[in-house]
């Protein structure tokens, strides 16, 4: 004869009431196993295992624990956004969104993907642990390059995934939240002759180089330069 096992589960770390038993399990070399069915309420459960061997029973393991959880609603996913939807490579652009759950469970994973690839979000509440009237999180980032960005959240609860719709934004300009511009030439309220004047001002940036616009004037004999601020 060999030995066999005898596994039970319950409510209760001292299996006072059993909600489940198996009995005569066989041995298999190595590792021994059992699976069951746990169409079972949501809760924390115990269970433990004991060898028979003719007859005779040895004693109990030590007891393990596990966390049944409900699971029978996807999650969604709700007002995913950017902040602010215009910047430069310096802005910080916040991505959010709201994720629910009915059965109350936390997201396994939770990635928002710009431009194809794939970042972690986190939560914005540490102590908000309520999924089911929905819960924040979030991803900040700059970008590292100028033009048209799009992104989307994807996530899952462990047992259903869900991917929302494809947003197209943020966009990253150069030319985003700087200050305008310093007029250089002609000075403010001089006089010239008609003819040819330069206007100039100071560039953006370095890299685009000396920014001048000619105006021609002919028809008067003094063109008076002035600045409106």
């Amino acid at each position: 004869m060999t030995t066999t096992y005898t596994w039970q589960l319950s409510t209760t770390a001292v299996f006072s009431a059993i909600t489940r038993q198996a009995t005569s399990i066989p041995e298999v070399p190595g590792t021994s196993s059992t699976i069951q069915l746990m169409n079972i309420a949501a809760g924390t459960y115990y269970w433990r295992v004991r060898p028979v061997y003719q007859g005779v029973f040895g004693n109990w393991s030590y007891t393990g624990q596990l966390v049944i959880v409900l699971n029978n609603n996807a999650p969604t996913l709700n007002s995913a956004q950017v902040t602010p939807a215009l910047g430069n490579l310096s802005t910080i652009f916040n991505f959010t969104v709201t994720y629910t759950d009915a059965d109350n469970n936390m997201p396994a994973f939770i990635n928002v993907t710009i431009n194809g690839t794939a970042h972690a979000m986190v939560g914005a509440y540490a102590l908000d642990t309520n999924a089911m009237d929905g819960k924040l999180y979030y991803y900040s980032t700059t970008l590292g390059s100028y033009g048209s960005y799009q992104f989307y959240v994807r996530c899952g609860d462990g047992r259903y995934n869900t991917t929302g719709s494809t947003t197209n934004s943020p966009y990253v300009s150069p030319l985003a939240f700087y200050p305008p511009v310093t007029l250089l030439l002609p000075a403010d309220l001089s006089e010239h002759s008609a003819g040819d004047i330069t206007f100039s001002w100071s560039s953006l940036e370095a890299s685009i180089g000396a920014v001048n616009y000619t105006c021609s004037s002919r028809r008067q004999r003094v063109l008076q330069a002035s600045c409106f601020k």
